[in-house]
């Protein structure tokens, strides 16, 4: 189901594969952010190193900027 390591050199962590398991929760009043929106998707440990209000403002930059 999610990427092996040894098999493709790519593995997600166990925070992004709990995360897309809680978002694709087949029973939507189970799903991750049925309750409170977008708050409680952010309030997930996926997110926990993220200042979401500076990104809202924007006052942290992206790492990549297109050309």
């Amino acid at each position: 189901l999610w990427p092996d390591l040894q098999e493709n050199q790519f593995q997600f962590s166990k925070g992004a594969t709990d995360l897309i398991r809680k978002l694709l929760d087949r029973d939507p009043s189970k799903r991750l952010g049925s309750l409170n929106d977008a708050d409680e998707i952010l309030q997930h440990p996926f997110f926990g190193g993220i200042n979401v209000e500076k990104i809202i403002k924007r006052k942290i930059k992206g790492p990549y900027k297109p050309a």
